[in-house]
Parts: structure tokens; C-alpha cells; sequence
């Protein structure tokens, strides 16, 4: 695993615009109450597809890479 990037993934722009105009909506509820129709994210469509092809017939395990954690809190 350490010499292959097979099992990495980088969010592109669209993806994290994506999570800039979804996660406003979702802030102060509880992630159990959440579901797939509460956080649309129409470029993520073909990258998600991708990682669940490679967890379930892949190597099992994905790293995001991008993922904008800096700006971001908890909620």
C-alpha cells in the first residue's frame, strides 16, 4: 500500500464547493439524523461511485486527499 497511490483520492474544486453550499444547512443537527438526501452533492457523483468500487472490489480502503479540515469546526 505504501508504494501505490491506487487506493488515494483527491477532491477536485467542485467537490469541495459542493460541501461550502451543503454544510450550512446541516450545521447544529446531529450526524444520526442525517441522511443521503439531506447533503446534495452533485460533483461527487462519479468520485463516489469510484471509492465504492474500490472499497468493495478494490484494496478496501480510500484516503481522501483535499478535504478542506483547516476551515471546517466540529459541528
Amino acid at each position: 500500500m505504501a508504494g501505490s497511490s491506487r487506493w488515494i483520492r483527491t477532491l477536485g474544486p467542485a467537490q469541495i464547493a459542493d460541501l461550502d453550499a451543503a454544510l450550512p444547512a446541516l450545521r447544529g443537527r446531529p450526524w444520526t439524523e442525517i441522511g443521503r438526501g439531506d447533503l446534495p452533492l452533485p460533483a461527487w457523483g462519479a468520485l463516489l461511485e469510484d471509492i465504492a468500487r474500490e472499497l468493495e472490489h478494490g484494496c478496501g480502503i480510500v484516503k481522501l486527499r483535499g478535504f478542506p479540515v483547516d476551515r471546517l469546526d466540529e459541528d
